[in-house]
């Protein structure tokens, strides 16, 4: 239970096998070493992140941001939360070949009454990085993905806290996602995600792309597309992209073919791309994305929002 030479409680890696032909194991890849003189220290830190976690006001000590979004399954919701990190506010540790850092997530989501349902986030997360993920830290920030599961439909407020172990900072943000009842027949949408939002679950890792985009640059994204009815046949449905600033639709583009695939039993998981148009200035935009049935239009359309930055 020692830390190691820098005083970050030392990581322990656990490795699950099984036996028997066909089943299949979820844990945790390991857990940090407390020993008992750093109880003490270990209750502050929660306490601090407890009342963070819970505080109306954000701190910025840590820049941090989340987004959120929301996957179908078939009887309970996902939430999906992508937390940004600026990596300057990391303290890593170690030889250039080497760095280290231990970051302590906290992720909630809160219903409409304040209620948090069970199965949030709390862990202490050590990101190991090279030269070149400590460059991408550094220019793009760190990542975080987590999925947090909720048992119904409704606005849920998810809150997220991110404190740096070495310096005992803090961060917060939050963002909220409305889940929609399912309703009818019709077509369903989850929320949208950004290759720029894809990490490790549950791990804090550079990130490969920046979250912000300029005139010419693509931004490519998925989601998920169901029916409360039959499965939809894909090669009826066309989707369209919309952007928005203000209220006020400044571009959208022409209807094409939706490209999904057919392996996930509860419909489909689609790509699209929008080639960001010349002539935008820099802010903060809202991407609508809108998928319809072409022999059915006018019963059969749901859309989906989601922030895009442009500089």
């Amino acid at each position: 239970m020692e830390p190691d030479i820098t005083g970050t409680p030392d990581f322990h890696k656990l490795k699950i096998e099984v036996l028997r032909h066909g089943l299949s194991v979820r844990s945790h890849a390991g857990f940090f070493g407390i020993g008992d003189e750093d109880q003490s220290a270990a209750a502050t830190s929660i306490a601090k992140m407890s009342k963070a976690i819970d505080s109306p006001f954000e701190s910025s000590d840590i820049h941090i941001d989340t987004e959120a979004s929301y996957l179908l399954g078939p009887k309970d919701y996902f939430i999906r939360a992508t937390v940004y990190i600026d990596g300057k506010d990391v303290v890593f540790t170690g030889p250039p070949i080497h760095r280290a850092g231990t970051e302590h997530m906290v992720v909630r989501a809160f219903n409409a009454n304040g209620g948090s349902p069970q199965g949030g986030i709390d862990q202490l997360r050590r990101i190991d990085v090279d030269e070149d993920g400590y460059r991408r830290a550094r220019e793009y920030g760190l990542i975080y993905t987590a999925l947090l599961t909720v048992p119904k439909p409704g606005p849920y407020r998810v809150r997220v806290a991110c404190m740096d172990e070495a310096t005992g900072k803090i961060g917060t943000a939050s963002d909220l996602v409305p889940i929609p009842p399912a309703k009818g027949p019709g077509l369903r949408m989850s929320g949208i995600i950004f290759q720029h939002d894809l990490g490790t679950d549950d791990h804090v890792v550079p990130a490969y792309l920046p979250a912000v985009y300029a005139a010419g640059q693509v931004a490519r994204f998925s989601f998920q597309i169901a029916s409360n009815g039959p499965k939809p046949k894909i090669e009826r449905l066309e989707m369209r992209t919309r952007l928005y600033r203000g209220g006020v639709e400044v571009w959208h583009s022409g209807a094409a073919p939706l490209a999904a695939d057919n392996k996930k039993s509860e419909g489909y998981f689609a790509a699209g791309s929008i080639e960001v148009p010349k002539g935008l200035d820099p802010g903060k935009y809202l991407l609508r994305v809108d998928v319809a049935d072409k022999d059915a239009p006018d019963t059969s359309t749901v859309w989906q929002w989601a922030k895009l930055n442009l500089r």
